[in-house]
């Protein structure tokens, strides 16, 4: 996600949103109390990115790397 989609309507760049992405993100965890967010991107790189920043935020740092230890992790937080 480029910081754009998560901060804008429009932000996307394949099609008009006209929610912003961090609207639906807050639905999802409204829905779903207990959530994480499996990140792909190795762990080491997140500090360079702004959009990671802005999920770890919104997701209250309940971010982990989608890795066999990254999972364990995630589910010891969703417990």
């Amino acid at each position: 996600m480029s910081p754009y989609e998560i901060a804008y309507a429009g932000g996307a760049n394949e099609h008009w949103n006209p929610i912003a992405g961090q609207v639906w993100l807050r639905r999802a965890q409204v829905q779903w109390a207990n959530s994480i967010w499996l990140n792909p991107i190795p762990e080491k790189y997140w500090p360079y990115t702004q959009s990671i920043g802005m999920v770890q935020d919104l997701f209250e740092n309940r971010m982990v790397p989608m890795t066999l230890g990254g999972i364990s992790k995630g589910m010891k937080l969703l417990t």
